[in-house]
């Protein structure tokens, strides 16, 4: 498989920030990289921004994305593969304590990410000008400092969801005698959302129009990842059936990406209400010098802030969704941000990639699999077959030329698979599990038109939102006859209907396109919408026992504890969630 890897490019660094990337879980942090000796240049940034990217690349970061994001919710269900008194088994049946390994790792490896950020991002302000004096270089110093903030903006996005408001570390680190500001405490939701919208409004002017049309650059965020990342965020904000003027930017975002509408540098930045005032006196040549934009200087003011931001994406969705999830899906179409992974047969270095090996084999290693809602009621579906397997099912091992059911044990309690994570057996490296080239999907172009859907109905455009639910059907029903086995959607029979009735079905669709991407357990939250699932899970989990049920408990497991550990080390500076 030919693959790149932003891993390989930077080794040696990683090793130089591993223990600096401590301070926030250790008293006194040991061997932290001598930063006034190493940033010197743009190739040093590079590579503190290729180490940023590597976080995204560890088994901590993809595990806890599939074991709190799908293994929380109710669309997947522990095997017997995940012991119930281990931490994996307690995490996702909500019987876990504040000192779970994985709520620990989930806290430190998203703040990992946002040291290695704050690193690259800080720096970038004391490069020495005659490191950036080639014309080229000044272009390519935004770019650099645009994706660090992209990753920042990610990290935190992925611990406000998780714990709540949480501590917004500062991008200088002081740990000298008295100057000690490694230990802060907790911001509001939110002030943490804020946070994010600002750094991810900011680096869409940074970063470049589209990566994954170039081979070398693929794996980097670009405006399309940016613009779709802020989209999710901007709903993540907003309250369904709440008037809430988050739904408007998130369809003015959805309205860019979908439809390749303009905005302007004012509008990107929501300017006028988020800078140049009494809660934030920066002024556009300051923000501008910050942002190291490079701007016609012949223009005036206002016209610097009217320019439009380029938008050259087209993405679509008119890719077979048969083969999304296998080698032949890597930066298709409707890719907007994958993660890279890479075959090495000799190191000693995790690439990231045992999220396969533990949920994509279909034998006894799995750790999740589909509940009985996929067979019961998603089995209609066109695309039930790239969603849901049992042993008689047919399988996509037709991509490697054969037919037939795939080979291996079911486990209990429900003796199913999910397609989606299925790695056919000869696109699997060969080099051993852990060392798999497949890669890690992010955001997908399908993820932006339902957001874009739920933001047009949330303001009375109903039409226009059901139009984006016909797109992804009409798709479904494009699916290999053999696979299809004649199910189909009656696209015609959907109409514009009530709010209450759009947003069901757009949620409802939602459900389908995106099953088991990682993303249920923050869907049902966000939707409030948590406790009834949790109760028709248990409700399903019965027939299995005691063991498998979700202890889930209204009002309190809607977020996880913080660590036990970090608030023991703040003595008491970060406080604990309610309930815990």
């Amino acid at each position: 498989m030919k693959r790149i890897n932003l891993y390989i490019l930077s080794l040696f660094i990683i090793g130089l920030l591993q223990s600096g990337c401590q301070d926030f879980l250790s008293v006194e942090p040991v061997g932290n990289v001598n930063t006034e000796e190493f940033y010197k240049t743009l190739n040093d940034l590079q590579l503190g921004l290729n180490a940023t990217y590597n976080v995204l690349g560890t088994d901590r970061y993809q595990k806890s994305e599939w074991l709190f994001g799908e293994g929380c919710g109710d669309d997947a269900i522990r095997t017997v593969s995940m012991s119930p008194s281990g931490d994996e088994g307690r995490l996702v049946q909500f019987t876990f304590t504040p000192r779970n390994q994985w709520i620990f790792n989930r806290w430190q490896i998203n703040y990992e990410g946002i040291f290695r950020a704050n690193w690259v991002i800080s720096k970038a302000a004391d490069l020495p000008l005659d490191q950036i004096n080639i014309f080229d270089e000044q272009d390519f110093l935004p770019i650099i400092v645009g994706q660090a903030k992209f990753l920042r903006a990610l990290f935190y996005f992925n611990l406000v969801k998780t714990y709540g408001g949480v501590p917004i570390k500062p991008e200088r680190i002081f740990i000298n005698g008295s100057q000690d500001n490694t230990i802060q405490p907790r911001s509001s939701i939110e002030e943490v959302y804020d946070y994010i919208e600002r750094d991810l409004r900011e680096a869409l002017l940074m970063v470049d129009d589209r990566y994954n049309t170039d081979f070398f650059q693929r794996g980097k965020a670009d405006k399309g990842a940016v613009a779709a990342l802020l989209l999710k965020v901007l709903a993540y904000q907003a309250e369904p059936g709440v008037l809430h003027p988050k739904w408007q930017q998130a369809m003015e975002f959805g309205d860019y990406l979908v439809n390749q509408r303009r905005l302007s540098n004012r509008e990107v930045l929501n300017f006028n209400v988020k800078y140049d005032n009494e809660f934030n006196p920066e002024t556009w040549p300051e923000l501008k010098q910050r942002l190291f934009l490079n701007l016609n200087e012949d223009l005036t003011e206002e016209e610097q802030l009217n320019l439009n931001v380029e938008n050259t994406q087209l993405y679509t969705i008119n890719f077979p969704y048969e083969f999304l999830w296998i080698d032949e899906g890597e930066f298709q179409p409707g890719s907007i941000f994958e993660l890279v992974h890479t075959e090495i047969s000799e190191t000693s270095y995790n690439v990231g990639t045992r999220w396969d090996q533990e949920l994509g084999r279909a034998n006894t290693t799995g750790k999740l699999q589909p509940n009985n809602f996929w067979r019961d009621q998603a089995a209609t579906d066109p695309r039930a077959a790239f969603i849901f397997a049992q042993g008689s099912d047919e399988s996509i091992e037709y991509a490697c030329g054969r037919e037939g059911t795939i080979s291996g044990g079911l486990l209990d309690p429900v003796k199913s698979f999910c397609m989606k994570w299925f790695h056919p057996s000869c696109q699997r490296s060969t080099s051993g599990d852990a060392n798999s080239g497949r890669n890690f999907r992010i955001i997908r172009f399908a993820e932006v038109k339902l957001f874009y859907a739920e933001a047009l109905n949330e303001l009375g455009l109903r039409a226009d939102a059901v139009q984006q639910i016909k797109d992804l059907l009409e798709r479904a029903n494009t699916i290999d006859d053999r696979f299809r086995d004649g199910r189909t959607r009656n696209v015609a029979a959907i109409t514009v209907d009530s709010y209450e009735n759009t947003r069901d079905l757009i949620w409802a669709e939602r459900r389908l396109e995106l099953g088991f991407e990682f993303d249920r357990f923050w869907d049902i939250v966000r939707q409030r919408r948590a406790t009834t699932f949790m109760q028709i899970f248990n409700s399903n989990a019965a027939a299995f026992g005691p063991l498998w049920r979700k202890d889930f408990k209204t009002g309190i497991n809607e977020i996880f504890p913080i660590p036990q550990d970090e608030i023991d080390l703040s003595n008491g500076v970060i406080s604990q969630n309610p309930g815990y």
